[in-house]
């Protein structure tokens, strides 16, 4: 054996401590939504969508209608028991054993199988958070047509490959299992191809498309060529089988609460027919998607569903952006005559002992609308580009079975404010605690199939939720100038 060889067989593979987080953050509106446990089959609540008709200046009259007409009210009724998510997790007793200690592996297995798989669970459910209730991450448009990008001529990408928005990313990984849907129902046709996603790259600039397309590559069970309007939904989004789809039980987002698909502001939603009065029923709507985008700026549209939410009455607490619409509204202010002409949109809030300061950093920029300050302007990779929302946070909830603790737990940006919180991928001081286990009352083990290398267990995470909102007036949906894709979801189309 030679020198190098002897020296080699005594030196042992080294590996940095700790092991590190690619997957990205998660998303900071949908954490901070208040989640409330309730227990029974359903959850009421009502609310006033209509004032009395009965007022005029002749008594006969006024009484004469309120005889016939009152105040109107909407009742809510929200089917606890039928929306639900769950993350599954698989580890072996050898796997454990293995990994005991950090003379076996940089990092114990159970902890990185769980740490996986509660990251999977909420990048998922942070996407359904702005879906339409279908257990959907995106829809396909027609030929190359992706969100904001002009139609483009068509792209030989292949069979089994698809171009998606970042927003549609965001929700899946590799080894994410889906299937294309009808687009009213969300149901998969009987027997339709399971796709398992192998590969995710980042689209070409030369493709034209907006930051953060990718070129999605899958595996397929059977031959099959996705229509224009069809979904791409998560495999499992309805209770029954793959041959015999059932009922969809995934949960609703803010596109099924505040539609910004005009044909759907006047859909029934927990019992409630909201084509009476859309506005109060669905939430406040402006749409410039007719508008041409050279011509009209996203400020101007974010402006006036601002107003539109104020004049409603509520105090909105937050405007949610996807990541390339935030950008290009920062660039619409910046353009405007430079730092000295847009000081009305750029202001610190915050008190000083030096006075009022002002800022022109993307981080700290507000919207004003008469006497309140709009503080939060959030983007997130979630949602898709062309849609925005101006919500008012403390009137949304999410009724549950589930204690959320675990899946609250900040594992991203702390309120996705640049400069604040901690690095999201800064090592801990203490390793052992870099991707410490929550354990809580969401979690169930149970024995698991054995398998060749012995017994094995199963961790399932059970998440049993919806989405609610008490006052849908107090909050708003808008598309802005040339926003492309009636959903506001929306992938390339390519042959399967």
């Amino acid at each position: 054996m030679s020198i190098v060889n002897e020296v080699r067989s005594i030196l042992k593979i080294v590996y940095k401590d700790p092991i590190q987080n690619l997957m990205g953050r998660h998303d900071p509106v949908f954490r901070n939504i208040r989640k409330e446990v309730w227990r029974g089959r359903e959850l009421r609540y009502a609310n006033i969508y209509s004032r009395s008709p009965a007022v005029a200046s002749n008594h006969d009259v006024s009484s004469q209608i309120a005889r016939n007409a009152g105040t109107r009210n909407a009742e809510w009724v929200v089917p606890l028991d039928e929306r639900q998510l769950f993350a599954d997790t698989v580890v072996t007793q050898k796997q454990i054993l293995a990994s005991k200690d950090r003379s076996g592996a940089y990092q114990a297995i159970g902890q990185n199988l769980m740490f996986g798989s509660m990251s999977g669970l909420r990048r998922v459910a942070a996407r359904l958070f702005y879906g339409k209730g279908f257990g959907e991450f995106g829809t396909v448009q027609a030929g190359t047509q992706l969100n904001n990008s002009l139609t483009m001529a068509p792209l030989n990408l292949g069979s089994n490959t698809i171009t998606m928005s970042r927003a549609a990313v965001a929700g899946i990984d590799v080894g994410v299992q889906f299937q294309f849907a009808d687009g009213a129902t969300g149901l998969p046709a009987a027997n339709a191809s399971v796709n398992v996603v192998t590969n995710i790259a980042s689209a070409p600039a030369s493709m034209g498309f907006p930051a953060g397309t990718c070129i999605v590559t899958f595996n397929a069970t059977a031959a099959d060529t996705p229509a224009t309007g069809q979904m791409m939904v998560y495999l499992g989004n309805h209770n029954g089988t793959v041959s015999n789809p059932g009922e969809i039980c995934a949960p609703h987002g803010l596109a099924a609460l505040f539609p910004s698909v005009p044909s759907e502001r006047g859909s029934v939603l927990y019992g409630v027919d909201r084509g009476i009065y859309p506005d109060r029923l669905s939430g406040r709507f402006v749409d410039d998607s007719g508008l041409a985008a050279a011509s009209n700026t996203k400020v101007a549209t974010v402006t006036r569903c601002f107003s539109e939410v104020r004049q409603a009455g509520a105090e909105p607490s937050v405007i949610v952006l996807s990541t390339n619409d935030y950008l290009a509204i920062y660039n619409e202010i910046f353009a405007q005559g430079g730092n000295a002409g847009n000081m009305r949109f750029m202001q610190d809030t915050k008190t000083d002992p030096r006075g009022n300061k002002l800022t022109f950093g993307p981080q700290e920029y507000a919207f004003a609308m008469a006497t309140s300050w709009l503080e939060r302007v959030v983007d997130t990779p979630f949602l898709e580009d062309g849609t925005f929302y101006v919500l008012t946070q403390e009137d949304l909830f999410i009724p549950t079975y589930s204690n959320w603790s675990p899946v609250d737990t900040n594992n991203g940006v702390d309120n996705n404010a640049p400069g604040r919180g901690e690095d999201p991928l800064a090592e801990s001081d203490r390793s052992e605690d870099a991707m410490r286990v929550n354990i809580d009352d969401i979690f169930t083990v149970e024995p698991s199939q054995g398998s060749p290398d012995g017994t094995a267990v199963s961790v399932t995470a059970s998440l049993f939720y919806d989405l609610c909102a008490f006052n849908p007036a107090n909050h708003g949906v808008g598309r802005f100038p040339g926003a492309v894709g009636a959903t506001g979801m929306s992938a390339a189309k390519a042959k399967v």
